[in-house]
């Protein structure tokens, strides 16, 4: 029904007119992928109408697709452009130049596959997040064998590279976490931080006794400071008293200077500050040089009078008297001065005054009475000066004054 200028072949009746099927291809314009080209067929064999057939399409829903042949794993980039054309997660070269599989934009370094995700590696250092000490630093790398305490130094050249604390050995020799410059010795561990010992003994300040002298040591074994260690201190409590070794009775006396060093009550003093009476044991005062008051004797023995022979001067008065038992005043032998006045008398018992043979100078009055027994002087022969009067009464059996 058709002349032959509008058929496609007026020699098959299969072709039909041209103006349905316009390159005469058999395929009617309606299912023709291009009914301007007879080589591109029919849409039910090539959907997407990109020249490829279901089979050999990677996708014949989008013609963007094409053939597998161009793009072995189909993920729309072909071979030659394609980091692997065997892996679809692998892209184009183009937005991932090393084809590490990080794109360019968050790739630390796109032309290095070693260098990965900034992601996992935020200062692109080479080291993931979890190995970096510090993610955000690129000079300081992982924590490995390298930097273990991420403290920023080798573990070659750390202190300690499991403590932080501690840094590195060319600032801290010794180790001991104090810099050289504010070490007391940067050699020796034992010896810290001048901040907390300024003196450098090794005692820190709130435990020295002086942190400006290093030869005065630790609270703890020198409680009283004052130089001498608990163990060998007579009392570690009163700074008063030494050593030991220095004064073996702890009476104050140093031991050359110590009448006996095994008694504390025994001793070469210097001075006895006041007056002493009998009403004190003159074995308590022991042997002192001098009495800056008075001595007042009142019914001493002669043997505690003994114990007064070291005695050379008396500042103030001396007093003997009622003395039933003392017969002579042996014992006084060293005495040589007395300030203030000599009251010898009521001494019953009193034969004559030897005791006082060094006896040079009174510096008040001389007394010298009642005393029934007393028969001469002998004892003041070395007397050349009374400052004051001179009494001489009621000594009942004196016949002579030899000795004065």
């Amino acid at each position: 029904g058709l002349v032959t200028e509008s058929d496609c072949d007026d020699a098959d009746a299969a072709l039909g007119a041209k103006a349905a099927d316009a390159d005469c291809d058999g395929l009617v314009t309606a299912n023709d992928c291009d009914d301007a080209d007879a080589a591109v067929g029919a849409k039910a064999a090539d959907a997407d109408c990109d020249g490829v057939g279901p089979e050999d399409d990677c996708d014949d829903t989008n013609a963007a697709m094409g053939a597998k042949a161009a793009d072995a794993d189909c993920d729309g980039v072909v071979t030659e452009n394609d980091c692997d054309d065997a892996d679809a997660a692998m892209g184009a070269k183009a937005a991932d130049a090393d084809c590490d599989g990080v794109g360019t934009e968050n790739d630390c370094d796109d032309a290095d596959a070693a260098m990965g995700a900034k992601a996992a590696d935020a200062d692109c250092d080479g080291v993931g997040t979890e190995e970096d000490c510090d993610d955000t630093d690129p000079a300081i790398g992982a924590r490995a064998a390298t930097d273990a305490d991420c403290d920023g130094i080798p573990a070659a050249d750390d202190c300690n590279d499991a403590d932080p604390a501690l840094g590195a050995k060319t600032a801290d020799a010794d180790c001991d976490g104090v810099p050289a410059t504010e070490d007391c010795d940067d050699l020796d561990d034992a010896l810290g931080a001048r901040t907390n010992d300024a003196d450098c003994d090794g005692v820190v300040a709130l435990e020295d006794c002086n942190d400006s002298e290093p030869a005065r040591g630790a609270l703890a074994t020198d409680m009283d400071c004052d130089g001498t260690l608990v163990g060998e201190d007579c009392d570690d409590e009163a700074p008063w008293l030494g050593p030991i070794a220095a004064d073996a009775d702890c009476d104050t006396h140093p031991t050359d200077e110590d009448c006996d060093d095994t008694d504390p009550d025994v001793f070469r003093g210097g001075m006895v500050e006041g007056n002493v009476t009998s009403n004190f044991s003159l074995c308590a005062f022991a042997c002192p040089r001098t009495i800056e008051g008075d001595l007042d004797l009142y019914s001493a023995s002669a043997y505690e009078v003994a114990h007064l022979s070291c005695i050379t001067a008396i500042g103030g008065n001396l007093e003997l008297w009622v003395h039933e038992p003392l017969t002579s005043l042996t014992g006084l032998e060293s005495l040589t001065s007395v300030g203030g006045d000599v009251r010898i008398h009521l001494n019953p018992d009193l034969t004559d005054l030897t005791g006082l043979d060094n006896l040079r100078s009174i510096g008040g009055n001389l007394e010298i009475s009642d005393n029934e027994r007393l028969s001469d002087l002998v004892g003041l022969d070395a007397l050349t000066s009374v400052g004051g009067d001179l009494e001489i009464e009621r000594n009942d059996v004196l016949t002579s004054l030899t000795g004065l």
